[in-house]
C-alpha cells in the first residue's frame, strides 16, 4: 500500500471512529424539527394528560363521621354519617370548561407551531441569501483585483493615474471586508440552524436561491391562496377564550353547596324499642352567591376576549390584503430590475464606452462591476419576496396543514 493510501484509509477509519457525519442536511429535515420544539413538546404532554379526563368531579363531594352525647353518659351516644353531594350544575359545568380549556391548548399549540415553522423557514431563507450574496461578493471583489491588475500593468502609459490607483486599492479593501461580513454572517445563520436543530451540528448545511421555488411558481401558489377559504387559527383560538371565560364564569356561579344527606344511629331509641336509625337532609338556599367576586373578573375576561376576538378578526384579513399587495408589487419590482440586467449584459454599450477611452479594459471591469451591484440587489429583493411569501402562508394557515410540505422546494415536497 502506497503512503498516500495508508493515510487516506486511516484518515476514514478516524472519522467512523468519531460519529462524526458530513452528510447534507436537507430542508425537509429544519422544517421537521419544528415538531421537536420544547413549547410544542410542553403542549403535547398537557394534551395527553387532559385525554384522561383527570377533571372530572366526582358526584359525592364529601363524607363526615359525626357523634355527639347530650348527657355525657356511655350509653347515650348518637353517631352519624352526612353526604354531602357534588352540584350537580357544578359538575355539568367543570366539564365544560375543560373541555373549552382543551380545545383552547389544541389551538395554541397550532399557533405555537406555525410559529416555530415559520422561524425555520426564515433561517433557510437567510442560509439560501447569505450563501448567494458570498458568491455575488467574490465576482465583484473578482472584477476589482482584475481593475487593480490591469491599472498595475498600465503604470507605464498614459492610462495610468495615481489617485485612480489609490481609490482602487481602497474599493479593493472593501471588497473584501463585504465578502468577510457575508461569509461571517453565513457561518452565524449555520450555528442558528444548529441550534433549532441539534442534528445538523457536524454536517453540511449548503443551498441558496437556486434551490428554492421559483418566482413564477410563488406566484401562482399565492394566486391559488388569494380566494381559498380560510378558517383562522388565531380567530378560532380567541373563541375558545370566550368559550373559557363563559364556562369559568358559569362553573363559579354553581360553585355552592347544595345540602346534605344524613342518617343516624341513636342508641337511646334501642332503650325505648323504636328505630335507632332516621335519615335527615337538608337543602341550600342560596341568598346571595359568594363567587360574586370571581364572576365579577370572568365577565371582564369575557368582555377582553370578545374584544379581542373582534380586534383578530380585523387585523387578520386586513394583514392578508396588505401582505398580498406588497408581495406582488415586489415581484413586480424583481422582474423590472431583471429585465434591466439582462438588457445591460446583452448591450453592446461596454464596448462603446471601450472604444471612447480608447480601448482601455479597465472601463469593462468597472462595467461589469456595476452591473454585478445591481444583481446582489436583486438578491436581496429575492430574499424579501420568500420571507412575504412565507407570512402570506403564515397568515393564510397553510404553513402547518397536515401532511407538513417544504414550500420553498420547487416540487413542493411532502414532508413525512
Amino acid at each position: 500500500m502506497s503512503c498516500r493510501a495508508f493515510y487516506v484509509v486511516v484518515g476514514i477509519a478516524l472519522v467512523l471512529q468519531s460519529g462524526i457525519s458530513y452528510s447534507q442536511v436537507t430542508m425537509e429535515e429544519i422544517i421537521r424539527s419544528a415538531y421537536e420544539d420544547p413549547e410544542i413538546k410542553t403542549f403535547d404532554e398537557q394534551l395527553n394528560y387532559l385525554d384522561g379526563k383527570p377533571y372530572r368531579l366526582p358526584f359525592l363531594q364529601r363524607m363526615e363521621f359525626r357523634s355527639q352525647n347530650r348527657e355525657l353518659q356511655a350509653d347515650q351516644q348518637e353517631y352519624a354519617l352526612r353526604f354531602t353531594p357534588a352540584n350537580p350544575w357544578e359538575v355539568r359545568n367543570n366539564n365544560r370548561y375543560f373541555k373549552a380549556y382543551q380545545s383552547s391548548l389544541q389551538f395554541e399549540r397550532v399557533m405555537i407551531l406555525k410559529e416555530a415553522l415559520l422561524e425555520r423557514y426564515y433561517e433557510i431563507i437567510y442560509i439560501a441569501y447569505y450563501s448567494g450574496l458570498k458568491s455575488q461578493l467574490e465576482d465583484i471583489r473578482q472584477l476589482v483585483d482584475n481593475q487593480v491588475a490591469i491599472l498595475e500593468r498600465q503604470q507605464a502609459s498614459s492610462f495610468f493615474d495615481a489617485d485612480d490607483y489609490v481609490e482602487l486599492k481602497m474599493k479593493q479593501l472593501n471588497r473584501m471586508v463585504e465578502f468577510e461580513e457575508a461569509d461571517f454572517e453565513l457561518q452565524n445563520q449555520q450555528l442558528r440552524i444548529e441550534r433549532l436543530y441539534p442534528n445538523a451540528h457536524g454536517r453540511t448545511i449548503s443551498w441558496n436561491a437556486n434551490n428554492l421555488i421559483t418566482i413564477d411558481q410563488l406566484e401562482k401558489m399565492v394566486d391559488s391562496l388569494t380566494y381559498a377559504s380560510v378558517l383562522s387559527t388565531a380567530i378560532e383560538y380567541q373563541k375558545r377564550k370566550i368559550e373559557m371565560a363563559s364556562s369559568e364564569y358559569k362553573l363559579d356561579k354553581a360553585n355552592i353547596n347544595v345540602g346534605f344527606l344524613q342518617t343516624e344511629f341513636d342508641q337511646r331509641r334501642v332503650e325505648q324499642n323504636r328505630t335507632p336509625i332516621n335519615l335527615s337532609f337538608g337543602i341550600t338556599i342560596p341568598i346571595t352567591n359568594p363567587n360574586k367576586g370571581d364572576m365579577a373578573k370572568r365577565k371582564l375576561e369575557m368582555i377582553e376576549a370578545e374584544y379581542d376576538l373582534k380586534e383578530t378578526q380585523h387585523e387578520s384579513q386586513t394583514d392578508r390584503t396588505i401582505l398580498r399587495e406588497n408581495l406582488e408589487r415586489l415581484i413586480a419590482r424583481y422582474r423590472g430590475l431583471h429585465e434591466k440586467i439582462d438588457q445591460l449584459e446583452k448591450s453592446n454599450l461596454i464596448q462603446s464606452l471601450s472604444t471612447l477611452k480608447g480601448g482601455d479594459p479597465l472601463i469593462i471591469t468597472q462595467y461589469r462591476e456595476d452591473v454585478g451591484k445591481l444583481k446582489t440587489l436583486l438578491l436581496k429583493i429575492r430574499r424579501d419576496i420568500y420571507f412575504m411569501y412565507i407570512e402570506y402562508l403564515f397568515i393564510c394557515d397553510n404553513i402547518q396543514k397536515q401532511p407538513l410540505i417544504n414550500y420553498l422546494s420547487p416540487e413542493l415536497k411532502t414532508i413525512e
